[in-house]
């Protein structure tokens, strides 16, 4: 069905699969009209577009032009409806703290972000983008590895030259005021972003 391309399709360009493989599937598109994709499965063909055009550009475009634009009306929408998580909001409020200046649930090279910094001179974005990692971004399995989804997202933007910093929910949860501005600029430093 629609949504198996789909979950076909994503799973192929997170795990960095030959665009042979991506291009096969491309006629089983054509079996479905737009009402068969559900949202969640025109996300994974907008993210599917994405990631062609960035990591195979001789195959730029492998999503119909009226699929390609409803998949990314549709991932928009739901970028729009984002909220921020508590966790999330802790580190917004220790930017604040800092006096940093920072950009909540941003768009930033066609992906949602959870904080991306400007440039604190010209006002514009920096390429740094903070990504607030909680536990469902991580394995379950105790060894606290990032999943294929988050992985994935982070390499979408690392080669559309943002420099991204991640912050654990395990990290974070342990600290508190000034060890959690401490704890940024350490990890911001580590971007080449100085606070």
């Amino acid at each position: 069905n629609s949504q198996e391309i789909a979950n076909t399709l994503w799973s192929l360009c997170a795990l960095q699969h030959s665009p042979d493989a991506v291009l096969g599937l491309l006629p089983e598109l054509a079996r479905f009209s737009l009402p068969d994709w559900s949202d969640e499965g025109l996300s994974q063909l907008h993210l599917t577009q994405l990631s062609v055009a960035l990591e195979q550009p001789t195959h730029a475009s492998v999503l119909p032009t009226d699929l390609a634009s409803v998949a990314r009306s549709v991932f928009t929408k739901l970028l729009k409806d984002a909220e921020s998580s508590k966790l999330h909001m802790s580190v917004s409020r220790a930017l604040d703290g800092m006096g940093r200046a920072h950009l909540n649930e941003h768009v930033a090279g066609g992906l949602s972000v959870d904080i991306a910094l400007p440039d604190p001179e010209t006002g514009c974005e920096g390429g740094v983008v903070v990504e607030v990692d909680g536990p469902s971004h991580f394995s379950t399995d105790g060894s606290r590895r990032l999943l294929g989804h988050t992985r994935f997202k982070h390499r979408l933007l690392e080669q559309q030259g943002w420099r991204v910093v991640s912050v654990p929910y395990f990290e974070w949860y342990p600290l508190r005021g000034e060890e959690q501005a401490r704890y940024l600029r350490e990890k911001l430093a580590l971007a080449g972003e100085e606070i």
